[in-house]
């Protein structure tokens, strides 16, 4: 008997110190499991560039962002995510944490790239709908009417 416990504590064990390794690495890398809240994916075009919004992640600590960028330009785009931000309706926003993001930098000409920006924290209860803005020195792009659920 004495064994059977001393076993199980040794399973009960191991099983809170893998799930406490998956909590902060989920932490850390920005990559933890949540609830899909995009009502439908949006786009917008401008320049020869299509940002799309394909999935928001409402996480314990993070909202994740999938974006597929095209260029149908003929020459290379760099969009980076320093100066990111995705805003709700009554102006709450979150600003993008490129550590804990996956992101290309750079778009081939007539090129695709997928890319996730993570943002610390999460919109408003009360959000049901977002703009995701790139910001560059003056340069901004905007995609309006994303819609989320609650």
């Amino acid at each position: 008997m004495a064994v059977g416990v001393v076993l199980a504590g040794v399973g009960v064990g191991g099983f809170a110190l893998s799930a406490g390794v998956e909590y902060v690495a989920g932490y850390m890398s920005g990559n933890e499991s949540g609830e899909d809240r995009l009502v439908k994916p949006v786009s917008r075009t401008s320049s020869g560039i299509t940002v799309t919004v394909e999935n928001v992640t409402y996480t314990s600590h993070f909202t994740r962002v999938e974006v597929r960028l095209k260029n149908a330009a003929k020459q290379a785009v760099t969009i980076p995510i320093d100066g990111t931000a995705l805003t709700a309706a009554g102006g709450a926003g979150l600003r993008a944490d490129s550590g804990r993001s996956s992101w290309p930098g750079k778009v081939a000409a007539s090129g695709t790239e997928h890319g996730t920006i993570t943002f610390k924290g999460k919109l408003p209860d009360s959000a049901t709908s977002a703009v995701l803005t790139f910001k560059s020195g003056s340069t901004t792009f905007s995609v309006p009417g994303i819609a989320v659920t609650n």
